[in-house]
């Protein structure tokens, strides 16, 4: 009994010894954080220093009840106020987007683009899974030092800190918020303000780098010549067909222009009006649905093309082994029938690659030729996917 005794005593005393060693730990990340942010983070507009980017730090367009998120809305009014005010010339804005159905970057970027913020002035981070990545980010991906920070006070502070620790230079807007933190969100930032520490002490990296994106790039002037195309998008090109050909449609949708989405084209007239347009999201789940949809007209009967998404795929995109074509061309028209050919009117300032085979059976003397045409667009110093245009002789 006296061994049971001293065993919950000293079960007490460790958790209690635990307990006050958090509540320091909390106490003196608070006092820290306070301390060397104080002056840093502005409520008024006029006061604010200019800085060419703002770095918009992300959250939920709704709370878990369905009510519209405060902070979600406080972040938009308080980034569209900058921007407007001249404040800023560009935005990233930075947020979650781990699974296909919650994309806070997008949402954000929608509200920004209501409230009169052009989508040319904003890049999407998409792997600002918490506030150290999208600081770290800024400056690793997007190559900026010196931006002011837009979120509640309380989240500037952090992220403030965070950024000036790190070697870059941060001030933040605060962006109106609840009028009383709940007791989630205090306890929540408590233990964010000390995992910062942690962060900073271990070298913590954010969960993904990548390609670096030059914010502010200047657009390309249109058309682009052959030569100049390859050297511009040969790379990408030759990543975009490697995902096809390993049937891996989440790594391609990456690559798919994020507020466009990729026009599908079974033939080579392409048709605004009929031809279907996914999302990055949509596409990315193109093969785990057995559901058959629209996809046009047969060219000759004027049947509907009715097909799941990976009958399309087999029918319509990698109908051959194009990462091994032929033929490539950029912004040159190889394979020609009796279809209309309209890429160029329909995507003007583009980039059209072109895969392409001359024919596969000697007896049909070069009438199975065919070809998969990948359009690329500008968008923010970077080259996405908006269009795939399937080829081949019709009759």
């Amino acid at each position: 009994m006296k061994k049971i005794k001293k065993s919950i005593k000293f079960t007490i005393l460790i958790a209690l010894t635990l307990s006050i060693l958090a509540l320091l730990a909390i106490a003196i990340a608070n006092f820290a954080i306070g301390k060397a942010t104080d002056g840093l983070a502005f409520d008024n507009v006029e006061g604010i220093p200019h800085k060419k980017v703002g770095l918009l730090l992300g959250t939920s367009r709704y709370v878990a009840d369905g009510r519209n998120n405060v902070y979600f809305w406080g972040r938009i009014n308080a980034a569209a106020e900058l921007y407007k005010a001249g404040k800023v010339d560009y935005l990233i804005v930075s947020g979650d987007n781990r699974t296909h159905s919650y994309n806070e970057p997008v949402a954000m970027q929608q509200a920004l683009i209501e409230k009169g913020v052009p989508a040319e002035r904003m890049y999407l981070d998409y792997a600002g899974f918490r506030t150290y990545d999208s600081i770290v980010r800024a400056d690793k991906i997007f190559g900026q030092k010196d931006f002011i920070v837009i979120s509640q006070e309380f989240h500037n502070r952090r992220a403030i800190y965070i950024a000036n620790k790190v070697g870059l230079k941060a001030i933040g807007y605060n962006a109106e918020g609840a009028l009383e933190l709940s007791t989630r969100v205090r306890v929540r930032e408590a233990l964010a303000r000390v995992k910062v520490f942690i962060d900073l002490f271990t070298g913590a990296r954010p969960k993904f780098l990548g390609e670096k994106i030059e914010v502010g790039a200047e657009k390309p002037t249109f058309p682009i010549g052959e030569e100049e195309a390859k050297e511009i998008i040969g790379a990408k090109t030759k990543e975009a067909i490697g995902y096809l050909k390993a049937q891996d449609a989440k790594a391609f949708s990456k690559l798919i222009h994020p507020e466009k989405g990729v026009r599908l084209s079974p033939y080579a007239y392409v048709d605004p009006a009929k031809d279907v347009v996914m999302t990055s999201n949509e596409f990315a789940q193109l093969f785990k649905s057995d559901t058959k949809r629209a996809f046009g007209a047969y060219d000759g009967t004027g049947e509907p093309i009715e097909l799941t998404g990976s009958e399309y795929f087999e029918k319509f995109i990698y109908t051959s082994d194009f990462a091994d074509a032929e033929e490539v061309s950029y912004n040159r028209t190889i394979g020609q029938g009796n279809s209309l050919e309209n890429q160029f009117e329909v995507y003007p300032e583009s980039i059209i690659v072109e895969h392409y085979f001359s024919g596969f059976e000697e007896e049909y003397a070069g009438m199975d030729w065919e070809s998969l045409r990948l359009v690329f667009e500008w968008r923010n110093a970077d080259w996405r996917i908006v269009g795939i245009i399937h080829n081949q002789w019709t009759i």
